[in-house]
């Protein structure tokens, strides 16, 4: 009698071990899955952060020197790269993420003012120095050197959390905290 309950012990015990072991494979291939698309993303973000200080830095050149800036190709689609970082980035890459977005949409309505004066400015018959736009030109030029550096170290602090992230490894890896809302980000990115 004794030996039938040990041996239904037994496979029951088996059983048991066999689907927690399961169940804890089942649950490391998704968090490795998870990791290698987050991995992607992260290093698809570094490559359109780092293209984008450099067309910041090139557009405040144009604004200093009055010469074309170039115009290097991205490298990412950058909305196919935020969309896999709401998808996938922690909490604390997405509210680095939305600051630098804040400074360099500044920089960028201000780059964009600079542009329309300039514009103006060169638009008069016989061209000729619109006072209007010179203090326009130069306001933007004020607001984009102030906005510039600030842009540029945020955006310098994100890719330095998201190199530390990266380094830790899928171990220290945890599920989103905070529910993010798309509409808002979205919205935020239509009127930078």
């Amino acid at each position: 009698m004794f030996g039938i309950i040990g041996v239904v012990i037994g496979v029951l015990g088996t059983v048991f071990v066999a689907r927690f072991t399961a169940a804890k494979t089942i649950e490391a291939d998704r968090h490795n899955r998870v990791w290698e698309k987050r991995s992607q993303v992260y290093i698809d973000a570094v490559a359109g952060i780092l293209h984008l200080m450099k067309v910041r830095r090139c557009q405040m050149q144009r604004m200093k020197t009055d010469t074309e800036p170039e115009h290097p190709p991205e490298p990412v689609n950058w909305s196919m790269v935020e969309a896999g970082m709401i998808a996938y980035a922690s909490d604390r890459v997405l509210a680095a993420l939305d600051q630098a977005k804040i400074h360099g949409g500044l920089f960028d309505a201000a780059f964009d003012t600079f542009l329309a004066a300039h514009a103006q400015a060169a638009a008069s018959s016989p061209p000729r120095i619109d006072p209007q736009a010179s203090q326009r030109m130069d306001d933007a030029m004020e607001r984009a050197e102030k906005e510039l550096p600030e842009a540029l170290r945020l955006y310098t602090d994100l890719m330095d959390i998201i190199r530390k992230e990266l380094y830790a490894g899928p171990g220290a890896m945890h599920a989103p905290q905070k529910k993010e809302n798309i509409t808002e980000m979205v919205r935020h990115d239509v009127q930078a």
